[in-house]
């Protein structure tokens, strides 16, 4: 199994730089690409590491928005009042995880993994990709035994029981195997964008996900128009709308509560 990911540096007044990592977890083999230019597309430093080397680094300049948001103008609601608007859709759920719902497994999120390889700051990235090479290197290993050798905690082992009873569709934008090791079938985003139709009228829950990476809330917003999203996260994500509801708390305690609640309803109608 190989995996490539590409990471693109902060904006900044005078660099686009990036980082460009591949995985060869079954054969122990990894590598990393690097490129620093500047704005008028100069090359400034370009360096490749490893016995496995990803060469399609792109550096694209991409702007993003970036709006403001107050803590008063958040729709924040409580567990409680998250599960009894969900409890009678169940079986039209559609749930989406992102790096959050790993992290208490053990799984560095992206901003973690971004932060470890100093693609917050130019000059530090310049200095590090050609002077601590083998430093780059056990961190892409140390990411790579995070994916593949972690445990799913509770909270996805729930979340199967969940799948089983109600048919709960489960996508992902994570690259670990802590889904598939506790049971899930997990429909790739991929999938979901190819046959739009199956987002039509589906209760989206956000689990973790603090970017659209891949534009995938954006296509759901298109199919079901103001249709709200509920968003299980430590911070409100950029792609909030002010129609939204956000559950800012732990996974495990989200899913333990919801599993109580539905066996103490399926114990009043028995």
């Amino acid at each position: 199994m190989r995996l490539d990911m590409t990471f693109r540096g902060d904006l900044d007044f005078q660099y686009i730089y990036g980082l460009s990592i591949t995985i060869d977890y079954e054969n122990q083999k990894y590598g990393w690409h690097s490129r620093v230019l500047t704005y008028n597309g100069e090359l400034v430093s370009e360096e490749c590491f490893g016995e496995s080397c990803s060469c399609s680094l792109n550096l694209q300049y991409n702007s993003h928005l970036s709006k403001n948001i107050k803590d008063n103008d958040i729709n924040f609601i409580s567990i409680n009042d998250f599960i009894n608007k969900i409890i009678p859709d169940l079986n039209n759920l559609l749930v989406y995880t992102g790096a959050g719902m790993a992290i208490n497994a053990g799984v560095w999120d992206l901003a973690k993994l971004r932060s470890k390889l100093y693609l917050d700051n130019p000059y530090e990235f310049l200095r590090f990709t050609n002077y601590e090479k083998e430093k780059i290197q056990q961190i892409i290993i140390e990411f790579a035994r995070q994916l593949y050798d972690t445990q799913p905690t509770e909270a996805y082992f729930i979340l199967g029981q969940l799948q089983k009873k109600f048919h709960i569709i489960i996508a992902t934008e994570n690259r670990d195997i802590l889904h598939q090791k506790a049971g899930h079938t997990v429909i790739t985003r991929e999938i979901l964008k190819r046959f739009p139709s199956k987002l039509l009228c589906k209760r989206l829950v956000v689990v973790g996900l603090s970017k659209d990476h891949s534009g995938f809330i954006h296509l759901y917003r298109s199919i079901n128009y103001q249709k709200p999203i509920y968003i299980v996260n430590n911070e409100v994500p950029f792609y909030y709308s002010d129609y939204d509801f956000v559950i800012n708390t732990d996974l495990n305690l989200l899913f333990l509560e919801l599993k109580d609640k539905l066996l103490q309803r399926s114990w009043r109608n028995n």
